[in-house]
């Protein structure tokens, strides 16, 4: 550089990840050389790009135990009371059309194989891979609950639970409808004493919900507030074939929402209805540390915000819209060949999906969206379609980079400003 103009030059050959230490000579106005060398250090970075790395994938076959003992539940019956007696490797048969009113535990036993926990007309709900819809509920058991603690919640390290062709109700204020990941202090007052897992080994694992329908009862102001369907924090969880509806809030409300979970998990072929984020992984504030939720299977599930909420989107009508789907703590998800429909600006910008690196609270410095494959999707009706951020901003602490995402064969349908 002469003076104060700018001169630029072209270094050919280098390899990269290689460290190169440059001098630059200046000269003054007379061309002749100036005694002062300055250093330049610089690396080139690889201009490779690697795909994401995809989740791990595990199956969830519907194999009713057999050699246990059966424990048929009718009306009158005492649900808690089969649950506790049951071992692992029986079988729970709950009679379809009864209703169930209560805050049911699922307990930590000991032993091997599963407990199923199913509708006496199961078999009228269609096979695997067959979604249930909300007139299939004339062949479930009800299982509702009568105030804000969720319907079904597992104890610590709780596992092997299969629960096929339940309709789960609420028709009061609850959050969630159906809560992995916490313990209770206190079973004689589960509402106000769950504290959720601080270490892996309290999360619940191998628990499936397999052709159930969780709701809300009213779908007209005044509006319950069901927030979120299923709180799912744990190893091995698996969502499929399965209808989640009407869950609204003047805060975020969620179908399934995961946050101090480790995974993996399977989300396959449901229906999911909410009007803040209809799934969500991330957002809160992980009590588990270094918990990232991983290994995501999202594929085959039908997204969807009901055009009639829009007439609701104040908070007074408590129906905070924001996204189809959010990832804010992930890595390792398969997005795959889902249908997300319906999205509009209220609480923010009508963004469908939204992938952000977040340290909720400024206490998880490890939260980080990383390894995302979004791959032969439907995106319809929509005022944005996608919004990406490398880190957190927000928190002085920060987060990990958002990095290796893919996202291809999609279709992006009637975006609108």
């Amino acid at each position: 550089a002469t003076g104060t103009t700018a001169h630029s030059t072209t270094i050919t050959g280098l390899a990269a990840g290689t460290i190169y230490n440059y001098y630059v000579r200046c000269q003054d106005t007379a061309g002749n050389a100036n005694p002062d060398d300055y250093p330049i250090t610089f690396s080139v970075a690889s201009t490779t790009i690697g795909l994401p790395q995809g989740p791990e994938i595990f199956n969830v076959p519907y194999s009713l135990p057999a050699g246990g003992k059966t424990w048929t539940v009718n009306s009158g019956d005492n649900l808690q009371t089969a649950i506790n007696n049951a071992s692992l490797g029986d079988v729970i048969v709950l009679q379809a059309g009864v209703t169930f009113t209560g805050n049911f535990k699922l307990p930590n036993k000991t032993g091997a194989g599963w407990i199923y926990i199913v509708s006496s007309e199961l078999d009228q709900l269609g096979g695997e891979g067959v979604r249930v819809r909300p007139q299939d509920a004339v062949h479930m058991p009800k299982i509702v609950t009568p105030n804000s603690w969720p319907a079904i919640y597992t104890a610590f390290a709780a596992h092997n639970y299969r629960l096929a062709g339940i309709e789960v109700i609420t028709n009061v204020a609850t959050y969630p409808l159906i809560s992995m990941g916490y313990g209770t202090v206190n079973d004689n007052d589960p509402i106000y004493s769950r504290i959720g897992a601080t270490s892996v080994s309290q999360l619940p694992y191998n628990i499936t919900i397999d052709r159930s329908y969780l709701h809300s009862t009213n779908d007209a102001p005044p509006w319950v507030r069901a927030r979120i369907g299923i709180i799912a924090d744990g190893k091995y969880i698996a969502v499929v074939d399965s209808y989640l509806s009407n869950f609204h809030d003047s805060q975020d409300a969620q179908a399934i929402l995961i946050w101090n979970g480790e995974g993996p998990y399977k989300f396959v072929n449901n229906y999911l209805e909410a009007t803040g984020e209809n799934f969500m992984s991330g957002g809160n504030d992980p009590a588990i540390p270094n918990a990232i939720p991983s290994d995501i299977e999202f594929r085959g599930n039908y997204l969807y915000k009901p055009l009639a909420w829009q007439a609701y989107t104040t908070t007074a009508e408590l129906h905070i819209v924001k996204n189809l789907f959010e990832l804010k703590n992930a890595k390792r998800v398969l997005i795959d060949g889902n249908v997300l429909e319906n999205n509009w600006t209220s609480a923010q910008t009508g963004t469908a999906v939204l992938f952000k690196s977040v340290n909720q609270g400024g206490t998880a410095p490890w939260s980080a969206v990383q390894d995302i494959t979004m791959t032969n999707n439907i995106l319809r009706h929509v005022e944005g379609v996608m919004k990406v951020t490398g880190e957190d901003y927000q928190w002085p602490s920060g987060s990990g980079q958002t990095q290796r995402i893919l996202v291809q064969n999609n279709v992006f349908e009637d975006v609108y400003l």
